[in-house]
C-alpha cells in the first residue's frame, strides 16, 4: 500500500479541496508521490475568495495550494499527525457496523452482505481528489465486479444530504455504482475523524483487508489488488 495506507504505514494528508483545488496542484503532489486529501475545512476556498478581487495574486494563492499539497511528506509521522490521530481503524481490525440510506431507496448494511467481499469509500460532492478517484472507481472496481454475487460496493457522501447527492448524480450520469449519504456522519465517525477520500476493503468475514485515505495512483492499485486478492480467498 501506498503512503495513505494503514498497511504500508501512516502519513499525513494534506492538500486541497473542491473549488480551490487545482490540476496543478494534484500533479506537483502525485509527481512527488504525495498523498492527495481533502481537507475538513477548505482553507483554500477561503483563500480564494478573499483574494477574489486581487486577480494579480492568484499566483500566490496557487503556490500556497501547492505548499499545502507539498506538507504531506514533510510532517513527520507521530501521534500528533492528525490523519494518523484521526483514523479509528486498521487493518485486520473487524469492521465497524456501516448502515446507510442509498440514493436508490435502498439500505445499505454491511450485516447483510456477509459472505461478499465489500467496498466501502467515503467522499464529497465538493472534495477535489475525490472526483479524481471516482471515474476509477466506476471503471476500475464497479464495472469489473459489479455482476460478482460475491463483491458488493458503496460510496457514502460524508455530511450531505439526500437532495445534494442526488443533484450531483444528476449531472454525472456516468456514476452507476451505488450512491449514499451520512449527513450527520453517523457512519462514517466510527472510521475518522477527518480526510476523504477514503476507502476500505472488508472482506468475506467483515474483517478490514485494506485502508486508505485521500488519492494516489499506488494507493488505487492497492485498493484493487486487495480486492482481487478478497474475491480469490475464501
Amino acid at each position: 500500500m501506498g503512503r495513505s495506507s494503514q498497511s504500508r504505514g501512516n502519513s499525513t494528508a494534506i492538500a486541497t479541496g473542491a473549488v480551490g483545488w487545482h490540476p496543478l496542484a494534484h500533479r506537483e503532489a502525485s509527481r512527488h508521490k504525495r498523498l492527495i486529501t481533502a481537507p475538513d475545512t477548505d482553507l483554500c476556498v477561503i483563500l480564494m475568495t478573499t483574494m477574489r478581487p486581487c486577480r494579480s495574486l492568484l499566483p500566490l494563492a496557487l503556490a500556497f495550494m501547492l505548499g499545502l499539497s507539498a506538507y504531506a511528506s514533510d510532517t513527520p509521522v507521530g501521534k500528533e499527525d492528525p490523519m494518523v490521530k484521526g483514523t479509528h481503524t486498521k487493518v485486520g481490525d473487524q469492521s465497524p457496523a456501516v448502515a446507510v440510506d442509498e440514493l436508490s431507496g435502498d439500505t445499505f448494511n454491511l450485516a447483510h452482505e456477509k459472505g461478499k467481499v465489500v467496498l466501502v469509500n467515503f467522499w464529497a460532492t465538493w472534495c477535489g481528489p475525490c472526483q479524481i478517484e471516482m471515474p476509477r472507481l466506476e471503471k476500475e472496481v464497479w464495472e469489473k465486479y459489479k455482476s460478482n454475487p460475491h463483491f458488493a460496493m458503496v460510496a457514502i457522501a460524508r455530511e450531505q444530504t439526500k437532495d445534494v447527492v442526488a443533484g450531483f448524480a444528476a449531472k454525472h450520469t456516468a456514476y452507476t455504482f451505488p450512491l449514499a449519504y451520512d449527513p450527520q456522519r453517523d457512519v462514517y465517525k466510527h472510521f475518522a475523524d477527518i480526510g476523504i477520500p477514503r476507502s476500505y476493503v472488508i472482506d468475506r468475514h467483515g474483517v478490514i483487508v485494506f485502508q486508505s485515505v485521500g488519492y494516489t495512483d499506488a494507493d488505487f492499485a492497492g485498493l484493487e489488488a486487495a480486492l482481487s486478492k478478497a474475491l480469490a480467498t475464501n
